[in-house]
């Protein structure tokens, strides 16, 4: 959770009752309000997830976040995995990602382009293994 400058971890039942009065958010740091209106999340059928899969982030947990979508995917969920950045490795991984069809990868795209993709996702994936 970060709140301006100021960050700090919050079990779930101590966060619990600050995330129930609405006086409690969790921002993503350094990114702006954006003017575009935000698609409700459910308002298409499919469940659309943002992974964040530049530099260190694919190695602190993106591969689990595709398999985990690969594991609901078989439970029946209809979802489709955006990833942005250019942190996918050559190779198997590149390989497995180009042959799922319910996986978008955008590589690495501008500013704006990044704030329409956060606009019409319900899910971000933002990993770390801390």
């Amino acid at each position: 959770v970060q709140l301006f400058n100021f960050l700090a971890n919050l079990s779930f039942e101590e966060s619990r009752p600050w995330l129930d009065s609405g006086r409690l958010f969790v921002l993503p740091p350094a990114i702006a309000p954006w003017s575009e209106p935000r698609a409700a999340v459910g308002a298409k059928k499919t469940l659309r997830i943002l992974g964040i899969a530049s530099g260190k982030f694919w190695p602190k947990g993106i591969p689990d976040a595709i398999a985990a979508c690969e594991l609901a995917i078989k439970d029946g969920v209809d979802l489709q995995l955006t990833l942005v950045g250019g942190g996918i490795p050559k190779g198997k991984w590149h390989e497995y990602i180009m042959s799922r069809g319910w996986i978008r990868n955008l590589g690495r795209i501008e500013r704006s382009s990044l704030e329409a993709e956060f606009a019409q996702t319900d899910v971000l994936i933002f990993p770390s293994h801390h």
